[in-house]
């Protein structure tokens, strides 16, 4: 027995291919139940064979997908299989095939060495790919855009690795895609670029979904081309539809919007401001979309700016009288146009303003209900009306008065039909008036008498003037009052209406009206001490007042001291002629008051001023000014100490000390010839026991009940400076202070540079401590009931500097 077989030495996967089995029996016996086998490789698929024997020989007909069958083979007999099957598309590398036989049992074969034969076939891949690119055949700049790339691969072989790449145009944005594939592999998603590689068997397909964005304000058309490759190794008979280009016409569409804003409404004669404001909501970006505006013929001075954001722009930035230019708008862009006119002054009604903006030619725009807008302001006439009247300062009964009376319109709206009214006095005769316009005012009534009710007619800017003449009543006295009024029509509005009347006031005999001010240059004075009263008389008019007198009556116990000439007292009451006083004059009489020293302690002493003159006086409440003065016998100590000015120190000294049952004021003064450039204490005593007599001695060791502390950091305290401390000042020491609501006459002791526990004489070294001087840093008063005053003090707070150090003290009883 011998088997030959039969197959090409090349195939390429996927493909059919077809093996020749041929089995022979040489004899000499025949060999009955042969059995013949063949063993295919994994890579073949799908397989079938048939067999055709000689003459006396047989096999069976046809078998699949194994080949193990026997066969009866006459001496000189044949058996012929024919094996088809097919190359999976996967398959690489060679194929090796073979086929044996086998003599039956009971048959010898003494050469077996031809029993079996194989064939081996090289696989060279071959596959045809193709790929296309679809996409909409117009798109919308400023819109996505979605291509589909699909990858085929017809075979017959798979290929692995094959590379699909695309090119988009630099216009595109936001480029990203996603990968599907049917027999076969590709990556899931990817984004900029594509450039990939697809595993495809043979009748797979990768499907590519491109997404990117179209730019507002890209034009013309977008050519994007896509393009696969067989991977090396792999034939590919035609590669004309390895790549593809798709092309779209940009189309741009934009939706433009136009809205006018204006005030409701304005008033005639003024300036009306528009914003006209133009936006592209896109998609597309719009270049020399045209806008214009209506304006009605009574708006004049017309004028525009135009302000474009970021990205697009105005063709011109400004104009006059029309508005009809262009603008480059963006998508999402937005033109804002400011236009300002001016309304007449005697405009009526209503004006209405229209805008319009279209879409450039080449852009489609699906709705231009909002191309068009329109604004329609109502004109409110707006006129400040305004008058005033001058009539003489005094008339006697019985002859001729004449007022003047001015009517005026500031505008800004002219004014038809101002209602004028005159309220004049009873006791006037014959009153008659005229009226003379001023450019632009008309009077419709140029004459009248008995009374003045008319109307007027003025343009903005323009004045009527009144002459109202009259005879007064012989008889008649006091004040002549005159009143005259204007009101706008109905629909005008007048802004300030303070100034649509006035009065005018004539006295018909001499009026003035006197005053007086009697002030006493101090709240406390002591006993047989001298002060002053300063009485202030002014004249308020209208008229001079003849024979101006003024009467002072002195509280009891009080003196004169001394009087300017025209003073003369006749026991408590001074007497002071002064002459004639002009309407609108003042005079300050100065008297000098002995206070005798029997009055009481603490008595309050009441002065009064009373003025008067020949003339009439309206207004008495004013004649007449009182003023209290509290006496006292308790004097401020202040000790004199001489000292040597050779020596250059400072010396302080408490220079005024006024206490009060709720306030304290200090002066203290440097009295040295040097300046104070340390910190110092300042200790208030009420009531101590024992009194302090020097440096190391405060208030709180167990000499008071009550008592202050200062600690004063003023800075260059130079000689004769003076610093004033209150209860309320930065120095004063709340934790090393205790007062209570102090009594009227108890005693009062203030030390300054009170305490240093680190020397003997305080924190400042002072001109006494070194000359061996008198030490004079204490001052004694007593609580008094008047008010606390430093009007003769002309102390200044201490100066802000450096933050002097201030000495050490004990902590005392708290």
């Amino acid at each position: 027995l011998s088997i030959s077989k039969a197959g090409p030495a090349t195939a390429a996967p996927g493909v059919p291919i077809t093996y020749t089995v041929t089995v022979t029996n040489t004899g000499p016996s025949d060999a009955l139940g042969a059995t013949v086998r063949d063993s295919f490789p994994p890579e073949l698929i799908g397989i079938a064979w048939t067999c055709r024997a000689t003459a006396g020989s047989s096999c069976a007909q046809s078998g699949t997908d194994t080949l193990d069958t026997q066969v009866d083979l006459r001496a000189g007999g044949t058996a012929t299989f024919t094996v088809t099957a097919q190359i999976a598309d996967e398959a690489t590398g060679t194929l090796t095939n073979q086929a044996s036989v086998t003599a039956p049992q009971d048959v010898i074969e003494s050469d077996t060495s031809d029993n079996s034969a194989e064939v081996t076939t090289a696989l060279e891949p071959a596959a045809e790919l193709a790929i296309s690119i679809t996409a909409p055949s117009a798109a919308v700049p400023g819109m996505p855009i979605t291509y589909t790339v699909v990858v085929t691969n017809t075979g017959p072989s798979a290929v692995s690795g094959a590379p699909v790449r695309a090119s988009f145009p630099p216009e595109l944005s936001q480029v990203s895609w996603e990968c599907q594939a049917q027999a076969g592999t590709c990556p899931a998603s990817g984004g900029i670029d594509l450039d990939t590689q697809v595993n495809l068997r043979a009748g797979g397909t990768a499907t590519f979904t491109v997404t990117a964005q179209i730019p507002s304000d890209a034009t013309g058309t977008i050519t994007t081309s896509a393009s696969v490759e067989a991977p090396a190794g792999v034939a590919e008979s035609d590669t004309s539809d390895n790549s593809a280009e798709v092309t779209m016409a940009l189309e741009p569409a934009a939706e433009l919007v136009i809205s006018t804003t204006a005030p409701p409404g304005v008033a005639p004669g003024t300036t009306l401001t528009y914003t006209v404001v133009v936006t592209n909501t896109g998609p597309s970006a719009v270049s020399g979309a045209p806008v214009r505006a209506s304006f009605p013929p009574e708006m004049t001075g017309i004028a525009w700016t135009c302000q474009a954001a970021a990205g697009s722009s105005c063709a011109q930035p400004s104009g006059t009288d029309t508005l009809d230019t262009q603008v480059d708008l963006r998508a999402t862009g937005v033109a804002t146009f400011t236009i300002t006119a001016q309304i007449p002054s005697d405009a009526t009604g209503t004006i209405t303003t229209s805008a319009s903006v279209e879409a450039p030619a080449g852009v489609a725009e699906s709705d231009t209900s909002d191309n068009t807008s329109v604004a329609t302001v109502i004109l409110a006439p707006t006129s400040d009306l305004a008058v005033s009247i001058s009539a003489p300062v005094e008339v006697r009964g019985g002859n001729p008065i004449s007022y003047t009376v001015v009517i005026s319109n500031a505008g800004p709206s002219d004014v038809v039909g101002a209602l004028v009214r005159a309220t004049l006095p009873p006791g006037l005769q014959n009153v008659a008036w005229v009226c003379a316009p001023s450019a632009g005012a008309r009077c419709p009534e140029v004459s009248g008498s008995d009374s003045l009710s008319t109307t007027l007619d003025l343009e903005a800017g323009s004045a009527a003037t009144f002459t109202i003449s009259a005879v007064v009543q012989p008889d008649l006295i006091g004040l002549l009052t005159s009143r005259v009024e204007v009101m706008a029509p109905a629909g005008t509005i007048d802004p300030l209406a303070s100034n649509n009347s006035a009065e005018a006031r004539t006295a018909l005999e001499p009026v003035a009206d006197l005053a007086v001010q009697l002030e006493a240059d101090r709240p406390v004075v002591l006993l047989g001490e001298t002060m002053a009263y300063t009485a202030t008389v002014t004249n308020h008019g209208p008229s001079p007042a003849s024979n101006a007198r003024l009467v002072v009556d002195l509280a009891p116990g009080m003196s004169l001291g001394a009087a300017p000439a025209g003073c003369a007292a006749v026991g408590g009451t001074v007497e002071c002629a002064l002459g004639t006083l002009a309407s609108g004059g003042s005079v300050v009489v100065r008297l000098d008051v002995i206070v005798a020293s029997s009055v009481p302690d603490g008595a309050v002493l009441t002065s009064s001023a009373t003025v008067s003159s020949d003339y009439l006086d309206l207004e008495l409440a004013n004649n007449t000014s009182d003023v209290e003065t509290t006496a006292s016998a308790h004097r401020v100590f202040m000790p004199y100490v001489t000292h040597d000015t050779s020596v250059h120190a400072p010396d302080l000294v408490v220079s005024s000390l006024v206490v009060t049952p709720d306030s304290v004021q200090i002066v203290i003064r440097n009295q040295g010839t040097a300046a104070v450039t340390s910190g110092f204490w300042v200790d208030l005593y009420v009531a101590p026991d024992p009194v302090p007599t020097g440096p190391n001695q405060i208030w709180n060791d167990g000499r008071s009940s009550q008592g202050a502390t200062w600690g004063v950091r003023a800075a260059n305290l130079a000689p004769g400076a003076e610093i004033l401390l209150t209860l309320n000042d930065a120095s004063y020491h709340a934790q090393y202070s205790r007062l209570g609501q102090l009594q009227v006459g108890t005693p009062v002791y203030v030390q300054v540079d009170s305490a240093n526990t680190g020397s003997s004489y305080g924190g400042v070294l002072e001109t006494h401590e070194i000359t061996g001087e008198p030490y004079n840093n204490i001052a004694r008063t007593t609580v008094t009931a008047a008010p606390a005053t430093a009007a003769a003090v002309s102390a200044a707070p201490p100066r802000e500097g450096a933050q002097l150090w201030l000495p050490a003290r004990q902590e005392g009883v708290r």
